[in-house]
């Protein structure tokens, strides 16, 4: 039994970080037309390409996805280290 929840764990949390992965390779191509993907060293810091202001709709929607996967990915993780304990 303990083996099975390990794997399923590890399963899940591969799964979560690959989905993870593409929301936000979604995330930056879902971003408004016509700003830069990296922005110049003359900006300011704060201007970050991810911003919710530089994301349209859809692509607020992919990030919220990317965080909630990861976070997902992050907690199989702890189960996974948890079970094997």
């Amino acid at each position: 039994m303990k083996g099975f929840l390990q794997m399923s764990c590890f399963l899940l949390t591969f799964i979560c970080f690959w989905v993870c992965l593409a929301f936000a390779v979604r995330t930056v191509q879902l971003r408004k037309p016509g700003l830069p993907l990296f922005p110049s060293w003359l900006e300011s810091p704060f201007n970050h390409p991810l911003s919710s202001t530089h994301l349209s709709e859809a692509g607020l929607r992919a990030r919220r996805k990317c965080f909630g996967f990861g976070i997902a990915s992050i907690a199989f993780t702890a189960l996974y280290l948890l079970i094997g304990a």
